[in-house]
């Protein structure tokens, strides 16, 4: 970048690199007046404030993440709007980008979330922040050193079209096609249990041997033809009226921080309407819950009675049932050989009553077709180690409900 100043037919040409003091000194060869020399001095030295602040703009940004609440917020993935930090930092090369956790002076983990575009809409963040406190983080140039993924989602097709995912906590699938035409179909949300953080999927299926424990956990969760661990369905007269397992997919995001992608579904009659929907699955790393976002179609109504919630696998142990809180939540009977698992749903918008009926705890709902329906469902194994009783998942269902808008996001 150039600064020109022309005056009598001469020019002083000089680069933004050079300094204030050499610029002066270079005005002594030239045989110009005080006055000149007074006017050039003030516009050059605003340049030169100006080019410095400019530069050191382009060189980092900061991102505070400030707890609001009483609770203390724990590996929570948060998401900072790609449009907010280019406007802070506009010369960013995600190519060449780290990010310091301003505390500990070390690089944290990051995504870059494009949720199934051409172009990065969210960085990611794992944060951990004390109540009523603030985390700080700088996002500047550097060489990004390797961070283990944690989590993973993939079509399954050695395993009937299963589609599969994990975080560094939990595991589940889901059903193809292809499964229909088997005795063993099922339709709801399965748990994998693990013990691990690592991610253990591709280690799972190729062995075949994810039934037993073999230090890593298992699947021993029941499924069959009910909701699960959080499934929803359109409900009519009484019944819930399961779709056929999925048909296509899209996988959006895939680690490390989060992974999220998309079930299609085929259509089918629901009380003398045609109907089809799709889910699109979202989980962090650290969370014991996935988030769903569930569109239905119908071209014979503008609105369809479904219902969400969990199966209650060989009777009731444990049930958590509270409409204000949004939260219903079950914990199973002990299995001699592998332990307890604990299931629920977290609701975003207002819960009339819970329901028991089907072998499901459920939350009955009409809904607006063609407009998401967004909440979240998951579980958790008292094995792992972090939840051992009823009484700590059901807290944890409360904290993760309240955590859901309490993080406030600055950048500068």
């Amino acid at each position: 970048m150039l600064i020109q100043y022309r005056n009598h037919g001469f020019s002083l040409i000089f680069l933004n690199l050079l300094s204030l003091k050499q610029a002066l000194y270079m005005l002594t060869d030239f045989k110009i007046s005080f006055h000149l020399k007074s006017t050039f001095v003030i516009l050059l030295t605003a340049f030169l404030i100006r080019s410095a602040s400019y530069g050191q703009s382009k060189k980092y940004c900061t991102v505070s993440v400030i707890n609001t609440s009483a609770l203390n917020i724990n590996e929570k993935v948060i998401e900072v709007r790609w449009s907010q930090i280019l406007k802070a930092y506009s010369g960013i090369d995600t190519s060449l980008l780290i990010v310091i956790d301003a505390g500990s002076k070390k690089q944290v983990p990051y995504q870059l979330e494009k949720k199934g575009t051409s172009e990065i809409q969210n960085l990611l963040l794992q944060v951990s922040v004390h109540s009523k406190n603030k985390s700080e983080f700088i996002i500047k140039a550097g060489k990004r050193l390797p961070f283990n993924s944690k989590t993973y989602a993939r079509y399954v097709p050695e395993r009937y079209e299963d589609f599969a995912w994990e975080n560094d906590k939990i595991a589940f699938r889901m059903y193809g096609k292809a499964l229909e035409s088997t005795t063993g179909n099922a339709t709801g949300i399965d748990v994998w249990t693990k013990r691990t953080p690592n991610l253990v999927l591709n280690k799972w299926y190729k062995s075949g041997d994810y039934h037993k424990d073999n230090g890593e956990g298992l699947d021993f969760y029941h499924v069959g033809m009910t909701l699960g661990a959080g499934g929803i369905a359109p409900y009519f007269d009484g019944q819930i009226i399961n779709s056929k397992n999925y048909v296509k997919y899209e996988v959006f995001d895939n680690g490390p921080l989060r992974s999220s992608f998309k079930l299609f579904y085929s259509p089918w009659m629901v009380n003398g309407q045609e109907v089809n929907y799709t889910k699109l699955v979202q989980l962090d790393a650290g969370s014991q819950l996935n988030k769903f976002e569930v569109q239905f179609v119908s071209r014979a109504s503008d609105s369809l009675t479904i219902a969400a919630g969990i199966h209650t696998n060989n009777g009731l142990d444990v049930k958590f049932i509270n409409e204000q809180k949004k939260i219903l939540a079950y914990w199973e009977p002990v299995n001699k050989d592998n332990g307890q698992i604990g299931v629920g749903c977290v609701f975003i918008s207002p819960v009339k009553s819970f329901i028991e009926d089907e072998g499901h705890i459920l939350n009955i709902e009409t809904i607006k077709v063609s407009i998401p329906y967004t909440y979240y469902a998951g579980a958790c194994w008292n094995r792992a180690g972090r939840y051992l009783n009823s009484s700590q998942w059901f807290n944890y269902l409360e904290e993760f409900s309240k955590a859901l808008e309490v993080l406030k996001v600055e950048i500068k």
